[in-house]
């Protein structure tokens, strides 16, 4: 199973954030809801944020999933 790694928020609020990665190799943004039904064990989401509950019920939901999560 292919590993992919997905970074949390929309193009708007977390691009620039993300850039760093998205320069460098496949990233997926998307919104948190998004993730929670896409992401897999194995996969990797990245978080630019925990100030938002979306992000961190998020986090914590993946974490139960066996999700790796990171703050950047």
């Amino acid at each position: 199973m292919s590993q992919r790694v997905f970074f949390a928020g929309s193009r708007e609020e977390a691009g620039h954030h993300a850039a760093p990665l998205t320069d460098r190799m496949h990233v997926a943004l998307a919104s948190p809801a998004d993730i929670l039904t896409a992401a897999k064990p194995g996969d990797l989401v990245v978080f630019y944020s925990e100030h938002f509950d979306r992000f961190r019920d998020a986090c914590r939901k993946l974490r139960e999933n066996n999700v790796a999560t990171l703050y950047m």
